[in-house]
């Protein structure tokens, strides 16, 4: 058979697949880049050189603790031993409101996102479903059970006194208003318990730290979104401008001690 006539029907074999992969899969098998990493910003950032060009990258669907958090340097620590400015593939075009590149990082032949939530550096955090979702989520499963590095259980004596009585993400509401997002906390022990030092955290970077606060036993303490007026049993957030703090949609809330070890987790 002539070359030309058998190249042209393997580019038409080609163009057949990937029109039956979008068709009946709805997935576009995405062109890996290859990169040398040149150095680790912290736990799910990356620079790259891609064919002469740096690049920042952002992994994806991977949420690692920020600087001055529980498990932050350990979470650097594993990505840079683990690339050690190795050759890495990436999959993934999109980029984010800071310009870095988000994509999925493969490095002899394993996904590094997988991996640091296998080995709890990191939870799992992304706002529509892709064809890592599933894995991702049993990544994080994983961890979660064995209570592996961010899941580590708090041993204050507290944590196994206060509950999430309530919680309320807002939606269907005006969230960006204070106090349409809540959470209800509970102490049910005999004791009262100090929340100095403690914080709260949705599966983004919105943080929330408890100073001077106290549950005493048999009460409840509850923490509204927005602006507003402190008193003992009631507490604002005071994030300002749009004070939406729970997506809608599925998120989760981390209740932390002051060592940063978990003290409940809250998915939905």
């Amino acid at each position: 058979m002539n070359v030309k006539i058998l190249g042209f029907l393997l580019l038409i074999i080609t163009f057949l697949l990937l029109g039956y992969l979008v068709s009946y899969t709805g997935e576009v098998i995405e062109e890996r880049k290859e990169a040398r990493v040149v150095r680790v910003i912290d736990g799910d950032t990356i620079e790259v050189n891609i064919s002469g060009t740096l690049e920042k990258v952002r992994l994806l669907d991977v949420n690692t603790p920020e600087k001055g958090e529980f498990y932050y340097k350990e979470a650097s620590d594993f990505l840079n031993s683990t690339l050690n400015e190795g050759m890495v593939y990436i999959e993934g075009n999109e980029r984010d409101r800071y310009g870095r590149l988000l994509g999925y990082v493969f490095y002899n032949g394993k996904m590094i996102n997988e991996q640091i939530i296998e080995n709890g550096y990191g939870h799992f955090y992304s706002y529509q479903d892709s064809r890592y979702t599933d894995e991702l989520k049993e990544a994080e499963e994983y961890a979660r059970d064995n209570k592996i590095g961010i899941w580590q259980k708090s041993s204050n004596i507290c944590s196994e006194c206060i509950i999430l009585a309530d919680f309320d993400s807002g939606k269907g509401r005006d969230d960006c208003e204070a106090g349409t997002e809540y959470a209800v906390f509970y102490n049910k022990c005999a004791q009262g318990c100090s929340l100095d030092g403690w914080n709260v955290k949705d599966r983004a970077t919105h943080i929330y730290r408890f100073k001077n606060a106290v549950i005493d036993k048999d009460k409840k303490l509850i923490l509204y979104n927005g602006i507003g007026n402190d008193n003992g049993t009631t507490l604002y957030w005071q994030n300002k401008g749009c004070a939406s703090l729970w997506n809608d949609a599925g998120d989760a809330l981390f209740l932390r001690d002051k060592e940063g070890k978990l003290v409940l987790y809250y998915n939905y």
